[in-house]
């Protein structure tokens, strides 16, 4: 089993794995030619379903508890009812910190977005909506919402980027709401012009790091990835990613190794778990 089959199955019995590697939720892509031919299969949900309206929230899987239930209605009511700014971000956040502690990433990017109303000049609120999509991108499981949550983040992306031309993050988040469209050659171009200017940048460096991974390119994922540690040497979330890019070229001893250091440092149970779970598999 590799890192990708572990974590797809420790997502359903371990929910705070969910913060962890969430590129490996990107559409699957299959590669004839490492960066030249590249075909996109995705999973995720109907984007003409209701789900991101208030009166949509109860098609989520999720079961809440009578007592959660109470909460999000009065969260809903006390934001129908708020009569200014202030009062609508307040009653948004405890909505979205509701749904975002249940995994429900759709229902936090609609409330988010919906503040933008609220605060249309203001760039962080307009930021986090479009963050927020990205989020539910990832974590879609139809192709048609993957879609459309990427096409949501990527306007307000693009919006802010008509006021911050030069902002490189900007330009590789946009990169990232491509992979999932018929284009997506379009996106890596845009992530890499952006590595091309400043080799060191993070986002890109982890976006096309873990995206070799997924198109099975695993040098170009270990090159990436390696030098990711050198910036970040404390993320282990990449050195994760860098095990299992190790461990699919032959590296095993390398594999291991990273991953026995990982468990010995970590202060984060999850990532613990995670390498635990999967130096079990590599060493059966």
């Amino acid at each position: 089993m590799n890192f990708s089959q572990y974590r797809t199955q420790a997502l359903l019995s371990i929910a705070a794995i969910a913060a962890i590697i969430i590129m490996l939720q990107l559409p699957k892509v299959s590669v004839r030619n490492a960066d030249k031919q590249l075909s996109v299969n995705n999973n995720q949900s109907n984007p003409n379903s209701n789900e991101n309206s208030a009166e949509g929230q109860k098609g989520h899987t999720h079961q809440h508890s009578k007592a959660e239930w109470q909460r999000l209605s009065n969260f809903q009511k006390q934001l129908q009812q708020a009569t200014n700014a202030t009062q609508k971000q307040q009653w948004t956040d405890s909505l979205t910190q509701f749904y975002k502690a249940h995994q429900q990433l759709d229902s936090v990017a609609y409330y988010k977005a919906q503040l933008i109303e609220a605060f249309p000049n203001n760039n962080r609120i307009v930021l986090e909506a479009a963050d927020a999509y990205l989020e539910a991108f990832k974590y879609a499981i139809d192709p048609k919402k993957a879609t459309a949550m990427g096409e949501k983040a990527r306007l307000y992306y693009e919006k802010l980027s008509t006021k911050d031309a030069n902002n490189a993050d900007l330009k590789v988040k946009i990169g990232v709401t491509y992979l999932a469209t018929q284009n997506p050659m379009q996106g890596i171009s845009l992530i890499k012009e952006v590595l091309d200017k400043d080799p060191k940048n993070r986002l890109a460096l982890y976006y096309l790091g873990t995206y070799s991974i997924q198109t099975g390119q695993y040098d170009k994922a270990i090159q990436r990835l390696e030098k990711l540690t050198e910036i970040e040497p404390n993320n282990e979330e990449v050195q994760l990613y860098l095990a299992e890019a190790y461990l699919q070229v032959g590296k095993r001893q390398e594999a291991k190794q990273l991953l026995e250091t990982l468990i010995k440092t970590s202060k984060d149970s999850t990532y613990q778990i995670a390498a635990k779970d999967y130096l079990k598999q590599i060493e059966k």
